[in-house]
Order: C-alpha cells, then structure tokens, then sequence
C-alpha cells in the first residue's frame, strides 16, 4: 500500500494529522486570523499610475514632463442640451453657474469653460480682455450668436471646449492633488457628481456626462470595489450549490468552503501586509485561489468520500485519500505557483500583485487541504451509503470514456489536433488595444460618459509635447514659434487628431489684437522682442 517514499511521508503526515487533529485545527486557526490581519491595510488604487513600474521610461518621462509644467489630472464636464441649440440664454445660465461651482471641487488649480474663455480684441489702442459669456442669461439672442461665431473661430476652442457644430460644450478642471490620501479623487468626484445632479435637476433639458482623468481614476476603484462586493458572494453561491450537488456531502461542502475562505482571508492579508493597492487586474485573485483551493479539497473529498461508500471507515479513507492525492496536488500547486510568480516579469505592477497574492494563496491553499481539511472530516458527521455495484456510475462513465480514448486514438488525436491548429491560427487575429475607457463593461456609467465626450470632444488621450528652444527666453525666437507653428499645423492634418492645443495660437491672436483686430495680422511676430511683451501680456492677463 505505501511502497514509495512519497506515499511512505503521506501516511505518515496522514497518521499525524488525524491523531492531532485538535491541534492541527488551532495552529491552522491561528495562522489564518495573523495573515488576515494584514486585510485591515488593503486599499484600493485611484490613479492610472499604478499601472506602471517606477522604473518605468515613460512614466519616468511623464511625470518630468509634469514637474515642468502641471498635472493633466481633470474632470471634463459635458453638457448638450436634448433639445434646441446650445447657445441660448438658458443654456449659458447653466454652463455659468455649473463653471462658477466646477472653482469649488477640492484640489482644484483651474477652470476652463466656453463662458470664462479669456476672450481678446482690440478697441483703437486699448487692448481688451474679457469672459467669453458674462451674464449670458440677460445677453439677446443676437449678441450670444455673435459670441458663438467667435468660439466657433477660436482654435483654442473648436474641437476642445465647444464641438464643431456648436451642440456641445465642456468644462474642465485641473486638479492638483497633494496625494497624501486615497481619499483625494474620491471627494472631487463626490463634489462634481453633486454639481451634476443639482443642474440635471435645474435644467432638465440639459444631457451632462463626466469624463476625464480624474473620472477614470475613480472608476478603477469604483469597478473593483463593486466586483469584490458582487461578484465573490456570487461566485460563493454558485460553488455552494455545486458542491453540494456533486459531493452530496454538506460536511464535506463546509470543509471546502473552510479551506476556500481561510486561503483567500490568508492571500489577501498578504497583500495588507505587503502594501497592495487593489486595482481591478489584483481583485481578481480571490476568485483564482478559490479556483485552485476547491480543486485540492475536491480531489480529497471525492477520493475519501468514494472509499467510504466502498466500505472504508471514515479514519482510513482519509488517510488513503491523503497517500492518492498528497503527491499529484503538491506537484499541481507548486507548478501552478511558479507559473503566477513568473507574472512578476511584467512591466505592468498590478500584474505583479495578481502573480503574488495568489501564488501565496494557493500555497495556503495547499497546506489547509492536505492538513486542515482532513482534521475537519475526521470530526464532521459523514454519511456515505455503501454502494452496492463497484464503483458506481461515474466510475462506469469514466470506464466507458477510457476505453473510448483507448480504443479510437488515432482518432481522438487526430480530431483534437486539427482543432488545436485552427485555434493557434487565429491568433494573428488578436489586436493589442490599450484603451483605457474600454477596460470597463457598458453597465459602468464612466464608460458611456467617456464615450459621449470623445464622440462630441477632445476626448481622454491627450498627447502632450515639451518643445525645448535651447536657449533662455528662447520661445520668443521669431525662428522658434515659426518651427513650432509649423509642428502644430503637421499635428492637425493628422487624420487621428481631434484638436491641438499650441501656444502658437495666443500668440498669433495677440499679434492680431495689437494691431486693430487686423486678420492679416494673425500671424507669428517677426521680431523677438514684440513675441516676449505679448508673452508678458499673457501671463498678466
């Protein structure tokens, strides 16, 4: 019965475990409450960042880019009216007062909207700037169609904040966040979605989606906190009702369940202790060690339970069961192990996390079920009715499947063989895709709003430039604007390109301005000096 040195260990770690079984429930209890403890430091990510390593070159870049500059964290609010056109008194009175609400979202550095756009224009030697809409809702209808004509023909507007048939518009504000607490995106989140839901009410017409970074840094931790609040108990149910279908044991339903909870409590605990932030690619562990937890418990249960009802006793069987499966679910874990650790190899670190929790899940996984599952069966009432026929029907239907492998092999192989061609043919067909709005389900209320926003607007894939001149007070250089200008004219004849912002724009208006609204005169400035006063002018204004 026990020749080999595998199966000599086994009965002699099965004799152990049933002999100290009290003591081998407690050690296991205690272990599992520790490394679950750490579960009270799990916290869930809310920047796109962590799905970059530090080391990371281009996330390296980006955020040099933003040491120079400022952060693109934003919250893009959309707003197109169901019914008539945008410009109107009514629809200026709500892009106002929701650009005057949008100053109030914590951390905000910056509101940009169609009514606050810093419009500029000349009267003889006076230069003036002024909001784009003021007091929309006392302007005549004639004086708003004036203000949209202007929008339409602002570069800085078209395409970005106003669609370029005029039905839609945006706000967007700039976050800075201090990023001290996980909290941050969540409270500007929680104030703009107020913003919404007051206009929505004020102004029913109105259709209002919320878009941006900042909206999709939510929407991770919204996403992942909903699947482990969902689709685990689901998960729990279903498994529930099979177990206790295929075992027909509810001790051996509430063993597995045991070793199930105790091994996902353990991993998560681990990540606690680790420092883990959640993300949805990391959440998805528990459901993976549960996968692997109920194959180890299975493998013992099914083997001991069918000892049993061949006239076993109960003691025996799980020691039996133990010498049968100790040797093949050790191999299946440890290679099942080595293969999410080699996750670690991503660049991706929420790859690393899912590689790690669970690899330390099924390692827990393992233990309980060769060791704490089988002190818990030995104490549990069992009822296994002796069978009368050997084996049984499952064993009849897998006799009959054995020997029709053995039997038409040359056939089987041959069927599953052109099967397993045709798939791996299909695999130039796969498309990498890295967009992050379609990362979420339809259900999830971020992706129809980001849609709606890249549909009518810029959209959520902002490419940003940092155009070096080489010298102090180089972007002034008559020579430097002209090279730019000539980059931001290449950028917009790209067919993927749905607007570009260029500091070209100011000043071509500026020079425009200065000169008596004169449009020949929207153009670079040829002298240095006069670009570095109308940079001047700017940054005062």
């Amino acid at each position: 019965m026990a020749g080999s040195l595998s199966d000599r260990w086994a009965v002699a770690f099965a004799d152990f475990v049933v002999r100290w079984r009290w003591l081998v429930i407690l050690a296991t209890v205690l272990a599992v409450v520790g490394a679950a403890a750490g579960g009270r430091h799990l916290e869930f990510a809310n920047n796109y960042r962590v799905f970059f390593g530090a080391d990371n070159p281009e996330l390296i870049n980006f955020e040099e880019f933003q040491a120079i500059y400022t952060k693109n964290d934003n919250i893009l609010i959309v707003i197109q009216p169901k019914t008539g056109a945008l410009f109107t008194a009514e629809q200026a009175k709500a892009v106002e007062r929701m650009t005057a609400d949008a100053w109030k979202t914590p951390f905000a550095i910056r509101v940009d909207s169609l009514t606050n756009f810093q419009h500029s224009w000349a009267s003889g030697d006076d230069l003036t700037v002024e909001d784009l809409i003021r007091d929309g809702a006392s302007m005549p209808q004639s004086e708003l169609d004036r203000r949209k004509a202007i929008a339409l023909a602002e570069p800085l507007l078209r395409g970005n904040l106003i669609s370029r048939d005029a039905k839609t518009t945006g706000i967007n504000i700039v976050l800075q966040y201090p990023e001290k607490s996980l909290t941050e995106v969540p409270e500007a989140v929680v104030h703009v979605r107020a913003i919404q839901a007051a206009v929505e009410k004020d102004f029913p017409d109105l259709t209002i989606a919320l878009s941006g970074v900042s909206m999709l840094n939510n929407a991770f931790a919204e996403s992942g906190q909903t699947d482990a609040m969902t689709l685990i108990p689901i998960m729990y149910g279903v498994l529930i009702l099979f177990m206790i279908a295929l075992l027909r044991s509810v001790s051996g339903t509430i063993g597995t369940l045991l070793v199930i909870g105790f091994s996902t409590a353990a991993a998560m605990g681990f990540a606690g202790y680790i420092g883990v932030k959640l993300t949805p690619i990391s959440i998805t562990a528990p459901t993976i060690v549960l996968t692997l937890a109920i194959a180890d418990s299975i493998h013992i249960l099914v083997t001991q339970l069918g000892l049993m009802r061949d006239g076993m006793a109960k003691s025996e069987s799980i020691k039996e069961s133990i010498r049968i499966n100790a040797l093949a679910v050790t191999i299946t874990s440890i290679t099942t192990i080595v293969g999410f650790l080699a996750l670690n190899f991503s660049d991706a670190p929420p790859f690393h996390d899912l590689g790690n929790i669970t690899a330390v899940g099924i390692a827990v996984a393992w233990a309980i079920s060769l060791a704490f599952l089988p002190a818990v069966m030995s104490l549990l009432p069992i009822k296994a009715k002796v069978r009368q026929d050997a084996g049984g029907w499952s064993v009849r239907v897998m006799d009959r499947l054995a020997n029709f492998v053995i039997g038409r092999f040359k056939s089987v192989l041959l069927g599953f063989g052109v099967i397993a061609v045709s798939l791996i043919a299909l695999i130039p067909t796969l498309q990498l895709d890295d967009q992050w709005v379609k990362y979420f389900d339809h259900r999830v209320p971020f992706r129809g709003d980001a849609e709606f926003a890249i549909e009518h607007l810029a959209g959520l894939y902002p490419i940003e430039f940092s155009v070096e001149s080489g010298e102090p007070g180089g972007v002034s250089n008559p020579e430097y604007l002209a090279n730019l200008e000539k980059f931001t004219a290449w950028l917009r004849e790209q067919p993927e390109v749905r607007h570009v912002y260029s500091y070209t724009d100011i000043i071509k208006r500026l020079n425009k301005n200065m000169h008596g609204d004169d449009d020949s005169w929207y153009a670079i400035p040829k002298e240095r000096g006069l670009a570095a006063q109308y940079l001047l002018l700017y940054e005062m204004s």
